[in-house]
């Protein structure tokens, strides 16, 4: 087996992406957050497998009944590419907790083939993925070394693509119980009918893909690298709509997390959460949630010296006249972003357009690529770099 260890002594045999960070400890890469991936090539043929660790991964309680239950798992998804072509997803559940070899690659005939894998799930999911090393009949070859732009993202739900490869009809809303979808027999069904059960839908994380996002598109058609350091429910000051203080927000996660201090340009967008929930969570004010906005701008700001740092804010749909915390959010952006602009130029606010037709509200596939394409003409018109 060609180690991570030996990846790690000899930066001419792979490509990180992302987030890619080398654990010591584990001898392994951790593959922990949307964007974190390898590329590598090998003079090879039979199969190639990687060997990979998955200490955890999270679960949730499935309902068939108001009595019965069962607890299923999450699932990682990882985009895989083989000669340049891309293959259908990795998805790794709970059979895959331990230590396992995963084929990614079957019956090659012997020659040089190139490998990419990126992982596309949110760090809610399972935090570390160790890729442990790689598995073939053959040798390592270098490979180019990349120069890219890089791009590093904070974000909740809307960043993680929460429910951006299903459909709203998969995840219909009820009034008082909003988490659940109603199914009989495997298929939806009106609430009110006859025998049917609610099923917990919108902790699936099987139905977001990371690399199907406003951020990632953009990043991609740019040629630029990115890590997307993303949490659904997560806001700078709230967490799920739990206050501050009995939970993890951005501002205390921000911290810990491997940050790429020699980024480009720095995306933050956590307001939909921070919005919805400041008053009632965190007991916030409006002001004192832009103050906080203001924190977290700075702290950036003193990690990316360099970096054009923009606050998006808009891209989830209002579902009903009462639901008036998105225009706070926009007020909250607005001011923070033009307290801190009198300091410091390079910090934007971007409003991009709103999508609900994906899973639980979120904006679909077809919604992000058009968020993507605004974002993409701001960072290529609005700015002093080039990409």
């Amino acid at each position: 087996m060609y180690t991570a260890e030996m990846f790690c002594h000899n930066n001419s045999l792979y490509n990180s992406n992302g987030a890619l960070e080398y654990v010591s400890k584990e001898k392994a890469f951790n593959m922990g957050y949307i964007g974190s991936g390898i590329e590598f090539s090998a003079d090879c043929g039979g199969d190639v497998m990687i060997n990979f660790k998955l200490p955890a991964i999270g679960s949730y309680r499935e309902f068939f009944s108001d009595k019965a239950s069962i607890v299923r798992f999450h699932t990682l998804r990882f985009k895989l590419w083989v000669d340049g072509i891309q293959q259908e997803d990795l998805l790794i559940n709970d059979k895959y907790v331990a230590s396992h070899n995963l084929i990614i690659a079957s019956g090659l005939k012997f020659g040089t083939h190139t490998f990419k894998i990126i992982r596309a799930t949110e760090a809610t999911v399972a935090r570390k993925f160790y890729l442990c090393g790689v598995v073939l009949d053959g040798n390592l070859l270098n490979v180019s070394q990349k120069q890219r732009p890089y791009i590093e993202v904070y974000g909740d739900s809307i960043s993680s693509g929460y429910g951006n490869i299903s459909s709203r009809e998969y995840t219909a809303f009820n009034k008082d119980d909003s988490n659940y979808v109603f199914v009989k027999d495997g298929y939806l069904v009106d609430p009110s009918t006859e025998g049917a059960v609610k099923t917990l839908n919108n902790s699936e994380y099987n139905f977001e893909d990371g690399t199907k996002t406003y951020a990632y598109i953009a990043a991609q058609n740019l040629g630029a690298d990115i890590s997307v350091f993303s949490k659904s429910g997560l806001g700078i000051t709230v967490y799920g709509g739990k206050a501050e203080e009995s939970t993890e927000t951005m501002l205390k996660w921000y911290p810990n997390l491997p940050i790429n201090k020699n980024a480009d340009y720095v995306i933050i967008n956590h307001i939909t959460n921070d919005s919805k929930y400041y008053n009632m969570a965190a007991g916030l004010t409006k002001e004192g949630l832009s103050n906080a906005y203001v924190e977290f701008i700075k702290r950036v700001r003193a990690d990316h010296k360099n970096a054009s740092i923009i606050v998006i804010y808009g891209m989830m749909a209002v579902r009903s006249p009462e639901e008036d915390y998105y225009l706070t959010g926009e007020e909250v952006v607005l001011n923070a972003v033009d307290r801190v602009k009198k300091i410091d130029a390079e910090v934007y606010a971007l409003k991009l357009p709103r999508g609900n037709q994906g899973g639980m509200g979120h904006p679909s596939n077809d919604e992000h690529i058009i968020a993507s394409r605004c974002l993409e003409q701001f960072l290529l018109g609005h700015m002093d770099k080039t990409i």
